[in-house]
């Protein structure tokens, strides 16, 4: 294992193919149960050198950067006790955000699986949530894939919705945080809004995203229910009282019907 370790920080286009293989095998390895992620994660060198290819610039690093960020969502992937190491890794989380952070088709793919790794880090308990939502830059490249439009940000902005969906679920002391964390409410009310996104996953996880945060809104910043919504409602309302009105003057007929049976066989 060392061996392929060492594989994975061999530079240049001589070493290519044999450090895309490694960090291949080194990924599926990383599928293992929870001792197993445990154990790569404590490897001399590993995550130090998973780190240094995603931080690679250039497309000669393109397949590597997906390998090692795969290898990397692997080992964060159902394992708590994994996840807080993780998020205290030097430069682990800065190396996300860098790549979440940028442009171009030549990213796309390593920007959604560092969007995964995120999101699986996230599954850590409250103390984990906790440091990823203080944790430097992190929220703000979070927002700011909110906010993308464009259809090469479509999967990443359904990961970064699940992401800050994570982060906020069983945390109720962080929701106050993301209620008034600079842009944050509007970027997620622009997408529960877009009706280009309605039945998308995306639309799904954002309204229940605010439906957690509104917990700890003032009473006064949450927003009544649409008009429509309200009138809706009051239709709804009209309806049942008719259908139970009309039932209720079928049973009154009835009674008397029975009356009028019981007092003739009285008589």
């Amino acid at each position: 294992m060392a061996a392929v370790v060492r594989a994975t920080g061999r530079e240049g286009e001589d070493h290519k193919t044999e450090r895309e293989n490694a960090l291949g095998a080194i990924g599926n390895i990383s599928c293992g149960d929870g001792e197993v992620k445990k154990g790569m994660l404590e490897l001399d060198g590993l995550m130090k050198y998973l780190v240094e290819v995603v931080d690679k610039e250039g497309d000669e690093y393109k397949v590597a950067r997906k390998e090692a960020l795969g290898a990397i969502a692997n080992i964060a992937h159902g394992n708590g006790e994994v996840t807080k190491d993780m998020i205290e890794f030097n430069g682990l989380v800065n190396c996300l955000v860098k790549i979440v952070g940028k442009e171009g088709d030549e990213y796309k793919v390593a920007r959604e699986i560092a969007l995964g790794v995120i999101r699986n880090i996230a599954h850590g308990d409250v103390e984990v949530k906790k440091g990823m939502f203080e944790l430097d830059g992190l929220m703000k490249c979070l927002v700011e894939v909110l906010k993308e439009e464009r259809e090469e940000f479509k999967v990443a902005r359904e990961r970064a919705v699940i992401a800050l969906r994570t982060i906020s679920f069983y945390n109720s002391d962080l929701h106050a945080g993301f209620f008034n964390y600079p842009g944050f409410i509007p970027s997620v009310d622009a997408i529960i809004g877009n009706p280009s996104l309605t039945g998308t996953n995306t639309m799904k996880w954002a309204v229940e995203l605010k439906a957690l945060i509104n917990q700890a809104a003032p009473v006064e910043n949450v927003p009544p229910p649409p008009v429509a919504t309200t009138n809706a409602i009051y239709r709804r309302i009209d309806t049942i009282e008719s259908i139970v009105e009309g039932r209720f003057h079928k049973l009154e007929d009835r009674l008397g019907h029975m009356e009028t049976i019981l007092s003739r066989i009285a008589s």
